[in-house]
């Protein structure tokens, strides 16, 4: 039998790291030789959760079935895999410490020979070596986050800028893994159904995220909670609601506002649109949707989102390029381009949650976007930039990244100016066109408070 023994120092509380550590569906990210696994149990991680894992050594691949078998949260967790011809244990232990935590690994690994053990015996030591050290990369403190001078010179070009909005991109990052939990949290989701909502909902339902999900296709809500419960036994809460409808958004909100009001909210729901609509009020489709209708959440729910929580708005680098015409918001003149569309509601979005940033002290309020991502909503509205993009499009899990990030991460809990893109602040302008003066700025607000205000206002006669 082979016994190594490592001792880990991680700058995070003990229950992150033993969560993070023994969901072996985390392993990818820190074993270089484990190439897929799949959770084979239904429910929360905990005693008797079995995971399916496929690695690769050199040029030949195995299978392992993994079971935790003992899980002592938080403070210890102990695992056994079984395969062709090898036993493994994996035993992890956390001792908390003024820092954060040491995590304790122990391994023991048996071969079905002993002359194979001692053959293989170096190899294995390094390859856990190798795990061990990306282990404590991935538990250490977080460090703030930089842009840097390229990244600077990126944004004020935009070929540059716009090339790592790819997965090429994504992976040039090299970003941490996510490892802060969301017990207690109570998070609301737009759009959550497919593509980036159903992403960051997966994401944050394995974190012990209370979730609450709105969206106006009960059947897939109702999908998307038995989903949820069989990958994290999270229990999500729906709200079926048009968003497109403002007078169904309001009733969202209200029932927020009287049942339980959110730590987070995420503004996730959007689309882009072929031709000019309105919606029931008489909107133009895409302001109503991706302006409109997540401005009238916001308005309503942040006063109420308690000290410390987080709006997060997801927008589009496609508005960089896109500037407002404060005459037409509701594009009555030029032929209608549902892309530009788009690209103004999300700009729109972005500017007045950063005044409503300086507005509420006590909560952070972002705009993010998610690069160019491989989504439904991008297949179907954009099937010629698909078709062209789709070897360089990010999946949905590097799109969401960022919002899950932010609603978890400490730096999630201050605002800042400008748009996160990977983790990182970047600014609302890259052409001068697209800049506003603080007084256009007044006047849009003027604008969308105009527009929502009959909303707001039976808000305030109900309560």
């Amino acid at each position: 039998m082979i016994v190594l023994e490592h001792r880990i120092a991680a700058g995070r509380p003990a229950r992150e790291c033993l969560w993070y550590a023994a969901d072996f569906r985390n392993l990818p990210q820190w074993d270089r030789s484990v190439t897929a696994v799949e959770k084979m149990t239904e429910g929360a991680i905990g005693s008797g959760a079995r995971f399916e894992l496929r690695t690769r050594n050199g040029m030949r691949e195995q299978l392992l079935h993994y079971e935790i078998l003992r899980f002592s949260p938080p403070y210890a967790a102990t695992l056994r895999g079984e395969g062709d011809g090898v036993t493994v244990v994996d035993d992890i232990r956390i001792e908390s410490t003024d820092r954060g935590c040491l995590l304790h690994w122990r391994v023991e690994i048996r071969l079905r020979s002993g002359w194979l053990e001692n053959l293989a015996r170096p190899w294995i030591q390094r390859n856990v070596q190798r795990a061990a050290q990306a282990l404590e990369r991935a538990l250490r403190a977080p460090e703030p986050a930089r842009l840097g001078f390229g990244g600077h010179l990126a944004d004020r070009l935009v070929l540059p800028g716009a090339a790592r909005f790819t997965r090429q991109g994504f992976q040039a990052a090299r970003l941490a893994p996510i490892v802060e939990r969301a017990e207690g949290h109570h998070i609301v989701i737009t759009g959550a159904t497919s593509g980036l909502g159903e992403a960051a909902a997966t994401a944050l339902a394995r974190r012990g995220a209370r979730l609450t999900i709105i969206g106006r296709d009960g059947q897939r809500l109702r999908a998307l909670v038995k989903h949820l419960r069989v990958d994290s036994g999270c229990r999500a809460r729906i709200i079926e609601a048009d968003l497109l409808d403002l007078e169904q958004t309001a009733q969202a909100g209200r029932q927020l506002l009287q049942d339980d009001p959110p730590d987070v909210l995420i503004n996730n729901a959007g689309a882009l649109f072929a031709g000019r609509d309105e919606s029931p009020q008489g909107f133009e489709r895409a302001l109503a949707i991706n302006a409109l209708s997540p401005l009238l959440l916001m308005d309503m729910l942040g006063p109420a989102i308690p000290s410390g929580g987080r709006i997060i708005n997801v927008v589009s680098g496609g508005m960089y390029l896109t500037p407002l015409r404060l005459h037409d918001l509701q594009y009555h003149q030029g032929r209608y381009d549902g892309a530009t569309a788009y690209g103004r509601a999300k700009r729109i979005l972005t500017v007045i949650g950063m005044r409503r940033a300086r507005a509420w002290p006590h909560l952070a309020v972002h705009a993010m976007h998610p690069g160019w991502a491989d989504t439904p909503g991008v297949r179907r509205s954009l099937p010629a930039f698909h078709r062209l993009m789709r070897p360089l499009l990010r999946d949905a899990v590097q799109g969401a990244d960022t919002a899950v990030w932010l609603a978890l991460s400490a730096a999630g809990a201050e605002s800042r100016n400008g748009v996160w893109f990977d983790r990182v602040p970047h600014p609302i302008d890259v052409l001068p066109s697209t800049r506003l003066r603080s007084a256009q700025i007044d006047a849009l607000d003027g604008q969308m408070c105009t527009l929502i205000g009959p909303w707001l206002s039976t808000q305030g006669a109900a309560a």
